[in-house]
């Protein structure tokens, strides 16, 4: 009998020990991916986007069906964030998750963004929604993405659904 309890003791022991080191991970995520990810938005700056992704990217934007490797993605990502400055214009973008899980490697997050675009007065102009899928790799230390992949579901994506997903420092929910 002390043998069960013992095992049952390691394995709830085991179970503790992965959830904390997952939510370590994530908190290694947030710092590395998506606290960038934000200012990268917020200030137009391709260079430090491209920083948050690996050279072999994936990036699937599903409501064009259109994918893209490294180079295209950035240089259309380059135009877009310029004219947003020309315009005197600015950018946020914020992220609520329904999953995510890292082993220390690799990682797989989903979730949703809400995407807002302000004119030069600060009023904002258009708010957009839509669901994601990051694949990232940590390479060097560091977390890159390797695979993004986005879709607004053909606009089903909205406030109530960004809202039904987790914060991003939420740790407790994953």
């Amino acid at each position: 009998m002390k043998s069960i309890a013992a095992f049952f003791l390691l394995i709830a022991l085991t179970l503790q020990s992965n959830a904390q080191t997952n939510t370590e991970y994530l908190k290694e995520i947030n710092r590395d991916i998506w606290q960038p990810f934000i200012e990268a938005y917020g200030n137009a700056n391709v260079a430090l986007y491209k920083s948050l992704h690996s050279a072999d990217l994936i990036r699937a934007a599903g409501n064009e069906k259109k994918l893209f490797d490294y180079t295209p993605y950035f240089e259309s990502t380059g135009v877009w964030f310029d004219n947003t400055k020309k315009e005197g214009g600015k950018l946020a973008i914020a992220f609520r998750f329904t999953e995510r899980f890292a082993n220390g490697i690799v990682a797989s997050e989903r979730g949703i963004y809400q995407l807002k675009g302000f004119d030069k007065n600060g009023t904002i102009q258009w708010t957009g929604y839509g669901k994601f899928h990051v694949f990232m790799r940590k390479i060097d230390g560091v977390w890159k993405i390797v695979v993004d992949y986005d879709s607004n579901e053909k606009n089903t994506i909205d406030e109530k659904t960004y809202l039904a997903a987790f914060a991003l420092d939420d740790f407790e929910k994953y």
